[in-house]
């Protein structure tokens, strides 16, 4: 009743200005069940300086555990920190205007499950699973996501378009001991999968990414992970990833994977990728303005930016 009648007035779960209460889930272990610290159904809620750390896992087939799980809308997260968690950071799978602020996932990988590589735990993953019910709207912005077991940002599953902006992923796929695990993207689009038809949004969403930093991750810095349609990318730095910039869509009879067509690229600049530094783009198909891999005559080298120390990063 509190979501219709005091809209205006927001329920607030704040830390004590000058502490940081730490919910340490460490020794949380129920047999068999999915574990979540924070499970979110309300809306106007704001959650501010919290921490959450030691989330468990105790299914050993394909599972996951999770630190902030999102079903409610108009919520706010806001200076979060989720490290060192068996599970991922953050989670959304239904609600929409949800603002996800300055929050922190790092050092998060599931060693118990599937093949212990952690495919399964992102810092930060938003699918909300159904248009028309009003789940649009979901903003990250200000969020870093580094040392996750599988991807730093992903929205794979999202029937509604997510919106990135000045958000940083980096050394996503590793270990903090740089052992190598999930998949490793820094920010991973939708796609929902590769196989078939039935389990997809009747229209399919194009999701912004503006003002992001992709850095040192296991594959690609941005990935359109077999999106349909094209996504927007503007104003992104990717910086030795595998791939900086993988554009890879899906056909549209959806029977195979094809390079990319339908996005719009501006303003990005990739540097020094380990391997490529685009790959899997349509230039006949995609709107292309001022990218970095458009200037074949500039020459960059590392004397062109204030800085290329990524420890600064953290």
């Amino acid at each position: 009743p509190y979501t219709t009648l005091f809209r205006s007035a927001r329920i607030q779960d704040l830390a004590y200005p000058g502490e940081k209460p730490v919910f340490d889930c460490s020794a949380v272990k129920p047999p068999g069940r999915r574990i979540t610290a924070f499970y979110v159904k309300g809306a106007y809620l704001t959650l501010k300086g919290i921490t959450v750390t030691g989330v468990q896992v105790t299914i050993t087939t394909h599972t996951q555990s999770e630190c902030f799980r999102n079903e409610g809308s108009n919520n706010i997260y806001e200076g979060l920190t989720m490290h060192d968690n068996k599970a991922n950071g953050f989670y959304l799978t239904r609600g929409g205007n949800n603002l996800i602020l300055n929050c922190d996932a790092y050092n998060n990988w599931d060693d118990v499950s599937e093949n212990m590589k952690g495919g399964n735990v992102d810092g930060f993953g938003c699918h909300p699973n159904k248009q028309g019910l009003g789940y649009t709207g979901n903003v990250f912005r200000g969020c870093r996501a580094w040392f996750n077991s599988d991807d730093g940002f992903d929205c794979i599953n999202a029937f509604e378009a997510i919106t990135y902006e000045n958000c940083w992923a980096f050394y996503n796929g590793y270990s903090s001991a740089m052992a190598s695990l999930g998949d490793g993207n820094g920010f991973k689009g939708g796609g929902y999968g590769v196989t078939d038809t039935i389990n997809i949004p009747a229209v399919i969403p194009r999701n912004t990414y503006q003002f992001c930093l992709a850095v040192n991750n296991k594959s690609s810095g941005f990935y359109a992970n077999h999106h349909w349609g094209g996504s927007n990318w503007y104003n992104n730095t990717a910086y030795k990833n595998a791939v900086n910039f993988n554009m890879l869509n899906r056909s549209e009879d959806h029977t195979m994977d094809v390079p990319g067509y339908g996005h719009v690229l501006k303003n990005n600049l990739g540097y020094k990728a380990r391997g490529q530094e685009v790959s899997n783009l349509d230039t006949t198909k995609c709107t292309l303005n001022n990218n970095y891999f458009q200037l074949t005559a500039l020459t960059i080298n590392d004397a062109d930016f204030a800085s290329l120390d990524i420890s600064l990063l953290t």
